[in-house]
């Protein structure tokens, strides 16, 4: 699709695909070869069909569910194209690069959760609270046709590879085991097998390689299982193709599912016996206990008690809160507030004390003004039984003996 395409070159397509011949000995209605490899990390899936080669990951993220539904996780599908493929020329009748990326994410998305073909339910941990966030990441490597299906293909395999941890929750603790695990649900496989509609030709094509795809003028990819479900539809181009064109092409898709369909459970039930590949430096990575510690400390505070903090989606970091974590948050908070209490106490103490020190030093001048000689040594004697007992209290020792250096200064 992105290499030059002669005029003689199109014409000899067109002419063997009427004669039902192409070009690599396969019939209109044949697949490629399809290989399947798999990676020891979450979802990684090597698909090859052909020369179209494409690599998913899967990764997981603690998050919140949806109000409307408590007990479901969240699907997340994404595709991106290498660098050299978005910068090679890109031709094509039927729409541009990004639009086709965009057009693959949304039927994959659609396709696989309006069909329920996994189950939502079994990324749920706590019920309204805490659930699972998977996004599968399909990378396409190289480029040779029939993008959707490989893409559509892949991200099942992705899905049935992506294993889910045992989490386990008490009052004080989150922990995610990595060392037990469980695969993720998968009810049932849907396949996509696209059709290329070409003029002058009666009979679409399937599995079109880059340059088949640069003759045809509409696709029709039709998604199927194998209990001849219906999963999704879609078009792209000038489509103009009758009732009875489209029922030839479901039958010709129930077909091509059932074939594919064995060839994915016969590679999943023997990847254990086949090289586990590491695609991605899998050794540098970092854990989901790693990943998800801040999510996992939001809900646990949530969980204590705290529910006015909403947590919506988080990210980041590890799934275990340690206890002495929790034991220092608690003692924190507590000294706070003990020292907030206590300093109020020996403030509104002082207050008082001053007020009544201030009082005794009032009547004392008023005895010393009115002369009456009797009355200041009663009020002078008062004072200082007053001022012992503020003393005994724990206050200034000094304070006496300040009063006293200030009275004999004023005497003298």
């Amino acid at each position: 699709m992105f290499s030059s395409f002669s005029i003689n070159e199109r014409d000899f397509l067109q002419e063997a695909i009427k004669s039902n011949f192409r070009v690599d000995a396969r019939g209109v209605q044949d697949y490629r070869s399809i290989e399947v490899k798999f990676g020891q990390e979450n979802g990684q899936v090597l698909l090859k069909i052909g020369k179209t080669q494409i690599l998913t990951q899967s990764s997981l993220k603690l998050v919140t569910p949806q109000p409307g539904k408590p007990n479901e996780g969240f699907f997340r599908f994404n595709t991106e194209f290498s660098s050299l493929q978005q910068a090679a020329e890109y031709t094509s009748s039927i729409n541009t690069l990004s639009e086709m990326r965009v057009d693959i994410t949304r039927f994959i998305d659609k396709v696989l959760k309006s069909s329920r073909a996994t189950d939502r339910e079994s990324l749920c941990i706590v019920q309204g609270r805490l659930v699972w966030s998977l996004s599968v990441d399909l990378y396409l490597i190289n480029e040779d046709g029939n993008i959707m299906d490989a893409c559509f293909i892949a991200s099942v395999l992705s899905l049935m590879n992506t294993r889910l941890p045992e989490v386990t929750i008490t009052r004080d603790r989150i922990k995610i085991n990595e060392e037990k695990v469980k695969y993720l649900n998968v009810h049932h496989i849907p396949i996509c097998t696209t059709f290329f509609f070409i003029d002058g030709i009666e009979n679409p094509i399937i599995d079109a390689n880059a340059k088949e795809e640069k003759l045809a003028k509409s696709r029709l990819s039709i998604c199927m299982n194998i209990f001849e479900d219906l999963c999704g539809m879609s078009s792209l181009g000038c489509l103009e193709a009758d009732p009875q064109t489209i029922i030839k092409c479901s039958k010709v898709a129930l077909i091509k599912t059932k074939e594919i369909t064995k060839i994915i459970r016969e590679a999943f039930a023997n990847r254990n016996n086949q090289e586990i590949l590491d695609f991605l430096n899998s050794k540098n990575k970092r854990s989901l206990q790693q990943e998800n510690e801040r999510t996992a400390q939001q809900f646990l505070q949530n969980f204590l008690g705290n529910d006015d903090k909403n947590t919506n989606q988080t990210n980041d970091d590890d799934d275990i809160v340690e206890d002495q974590e929790v034991v220092e948050i608690l003692r924190q908070n507590y000294n706070k507030k003990a020292k907030s209490t206590n300093q109020q106490s020996i403030d509104k103490s002082v207050q008082k004390k001053e007020v009544r020190i201030s009082q005794i030093g009032n009547d004392v001048q008023d005895a010393l003004n009115s002369g009456n000689q009797s009355k200041r040594k009663d009020k002078m004697k008062e004072k200082q039984e007053k001022i012992q007992e503020i003393d005994s209290q724990g206050d200034n020792l000094s304070l006496s003996s300040a009063l006293k250096k200030k009275n004999k200064n004023k005497n003298a």
